[in-house]
């Protein structure tokens, strides 16, 4: 069997969605499925290509364009839709199904260039980020989805999608969390599939010594619903209490300059350009994930934190409940003010025996997210769908 991967958040550039793709391709070819990866890139970053570190059976097809300058513009994307498409037209004979790793372009792609099965990972509601890409300040989810205009749009979506893929689509959502808002998109046929990650590569060196770095970390995407503006609040509150204390902010996005340069001077340290096994050394390095976010699809993050052993302090979102019981694995903040984390920011920071019981509770649970377990449920639905 094999498959056609479309990731149109991929190599160079970083985050979760990178994650997702690099680890379950790997895991499938490690049983036997052919794994292709469809990706655009821009001519700049093709010298970057050469440095991926990926499985040698995992086959790359470059979208290149002479006339997309950036990732982001509405003509480039245009662009390499088109071109993604043509791509996908001619690699369609030798796939059997595509699967396309996120619900705007890839899936755009994948059901306007073949008529083989699709199947298409709800990773985020795709109009909450087009409206908040590039604001400084998040439109609240709740009050977006009763928005006229959203409503109509979403009805659209969801007429243009059933009468271009018909029966062929297979929405994959992280958890039940998103199985209402797929629907709003999607009429047809979906189903709940966890988002997995490879846990040995995170598992932490007893041959290294723990680190003695007071560090909280921040990881995520550089947009307004992150919540980096309250993450460096309750930093700032609680380094009067230990001096030492670090920020780093590990991610990229539309608000990276925006952000260097209002914490400038502020000793805030950030790594827009790492992948994620240079992530995984922050994980142990780190005393605590910190997680401000207001809105979430899954927050692979989390998973990280716990396989990597590092204590969670968090929002307390519902798409977190399947890995996150508060006081019991992490600490939840149940509103979004800068004292309901301080609290819990601290008493960690004050309580390394605390901490270790939070990580050992939280390795027991981040089990049942092993990419080999999650891989396997992928493979029964491609087979179900040939």
């Amino acid at each position: 069997m094999r498959i056609g991967m479309v990731a149109w958040s991929f190599y160079p550039r970083v985050g979760g969605s990178v994650t997702t793709v690099i680890q379950l391709a790997q895991a499938l070819v490690n049983k036997g499925i052919a794994v292709d990866i469809i990706a655009p890139i821009l001519n700049k970053d093709l010298n970057k290509i050469n440095d991926l570190a990926i499985d040698k059976r995992i086959k790359i097809h470059w979208v290149v364009s002479a006339g997309v300058k950036n990732y982001d513009s509405f003509l480039s994307r245009f662009i390499f839709l088109l071109k993604m498409i043509n791509k996908i037209r001619r690699l369609s004979a030798g796939v059997a199904i595509f699967h396309a790793h996120d619900f705007n372009l890839s899936l755009l792609a994948a059901i306007m260039g073949t008529g083989k099965p699709v199947v298409a990972i709800f990773g985020a509601d795709p109009l909450f980020e087009i409206v908040n890409y590039g604001r400084k300040k998040s439109v609240d989810y709740e009050r977006l989805l009763k928005n006229k205009a959203v409503i109509v749009f979403q009805k659209l979506m969801r007429v243009f999608i059933f009468c271009v893929a018909r029966n062929r689509l297979m929405v994959v959502g992280c958890n039940e969390c998103s199985n209402e808002i797929i629907k709003k998109y999607y009429s047809g046929r979906q189903i709940n599939i966890p988002v997995g990650i490879d846990l040995d590569l995170y598992k932490r060196n007893q041959l290294k010594e723990e680190s003695n770095e007071d560090i909280i970390l921040f990881v995520g995407r550089l947009v307004c619903w992150k919540g980096l503006d309250l993450a460096v609040d309750i930093f700032k509150q609680a380094r009067k209490y230990h001096q030492a204390l670090k920020l780093i902010c590990i991610g990229q996005g539309p608000l990276k300059e925006y952000y260097l340069k209002k914490y400038k001077d502020s000793g805030i340290v950030f790594i827009p350009n790492l992948d994620y096994q240079g992530v995984i050394e922050y994980y142990h390095r780190a005393k605590i994930l910190l997680v401000t976010s207001q809105y979430e699809t899954f927050g692979i993050n989390i998973s990280e934190a716990m396989a990597a052993g590092l204590p969670i302090v968090a929002t307390g979102l519902d798409v977190f409940a399947d890995r996150l019981i508060d006081g019991a694995n992490c600490y939840l903040a149940r509103d979004r003010k800068m004292n309901a984390y301080l609290g819990r920011t601290l008493d960690l920071l004050n309580n390394p025996d605390k901490s270790k019981e939070f990580a050992l509770k939280s390795l027991a649970v981040v089990e049942n997210y092993n990419i080999n377990k999650i891989s396997d449920k992928y493979v029964e639905l491609y087979k179900s769908l040939i």
